[in-house]
């Protein structure tokens, strides 16, 4: 009886150490003057791909939410983030780039984007 109980006890451990943890789809959020290098960062951890800064992002990141957030929506929130910034997240399917953003030889209804700020 005490090998059985001893074999149950033996083969209990072996499957719970060896079944794949499961991943929470949330993520809790809390940053105050957080750099925005180490938010890309760890919004690269969370939700698992690299993220290509091609250039420096200057400046930090306040967030506070009162309930966890989809590890999903990490994405919007760094868009915005870098948005902020004159970047844009670009993805490239299996990783992600930040870029600046620039009007450079862009024109809106015919007007040269050099244009448009001057009066």
């Amino acid at each position: 009886m005490n090998n059985k109980l001893l074999i149950l006890i033996v083969l209990f451990l072996f499957t719970s150490c060896t079944q794949p943890k499961i991943e929470s789809k949330y993520a809790n959020i809390d940053f105050d003057n957080l750099e925005i290098k180490d938010f890309v960062a760890y919004v690269s951890k969370e939700i698992g791909k690299e993220i290509k800064m091609i250039d420096e992002i200057k400046g930090k990141v306040n967030f506070l939410s009162n309930q966890p957030l989809l590890k999903s929506d990490l994405i919007f929130l760094l868009n915005d983030v870098v948005g902020n910034k004159k970047m844009v997240l670009i993805s490239h399917g299996t990783y992600y780039s930040i870029i600046k953003i620039s009007t450079e030889g862009l024109s809106i209804c015919g007007i040269p984007s050099k244009e448009l700020g001057k009066k």
